[in-house]
């Protein structure tokens, strides 16, 4: 139910970029090399290329949870994703970005929501095998800069390549692929 909580957000985030999306239809090109450009400036960000200092920003609550339930898993899940979307800002824009500039809403919404699951399956193995994988989130927290370096480095990657048009070229060929295959 946690996950199902950030889960809920996170696509209403996308969501709500999609339906945007079609409202500015009309000027498709030039939101996509916009959306590109931002999604490089994330990606430059990320890769500690230089700072954004309002994403840097933190801003922690003291709140003492009751007993553990399912409603309680849920809303906490939604108030996780709500307080840590400027941690994940830049990939989570660059995906809004994404979903945003989608044919249709069933599009983004598969991206939004395939962006939840690839958060939930390191939460759902990390809830179930916590002890035995101290070693690997140790080495992850001493190699985090790296880790942020490759991130950083696949959105710029993502950003030109959302600038230049080239997932539409992708799915054309992939289209022309399936047909002949």
């Amino acid at each position: 139910l946690f996950i199902a909580g950030f889960t809920l957000v996170f696509v209403a985030f996308g969501l709500s970029a999609v339906a945007l999306g079609q409202l500015l239809r009309q000027n498709q090109v030039m939101l996509r090399k916009l959306s590109g450009i931002i999604v490089i400036i994330l990606g430059l960000h990320t890769a500690g290329v230089f700072q954004i200092p309002f994403l840097l920003r933190q801003v922690r609550a003291q709140v003492r949870m009751p007993q553990a339930s399912p409603g309680r898993s849920f809303l906490i899940g939604m108030a996780f994703a709500a307080g840590w979307t400027p941690c994940v800002g830049p990939i989570l824009g660059a995906i809004l970005a994404l979903a945003a500039n989608s044919a249709t809403v069933q599009q983004g919404f598969v991206q939004l929501l395939a962006y939840s699951m690839g958060m939930a399956v390191p939460f759902l193995i990390i809830g179930v095998y916590l002890t035995r994988l101290r070693g690997v989130l140790r080495w992850i927290q001493q190699h985090s800069l790296w880790v942020e370096r490759v991130t950083g480095f696949l959105l710029i990657v993502i950003g030109i390549m959302l600038y230049t048009d080239t997932f539409t070229r992708l799915a054309s060929m992939f289209n022309y692929w399936q047909v002949f295959s």
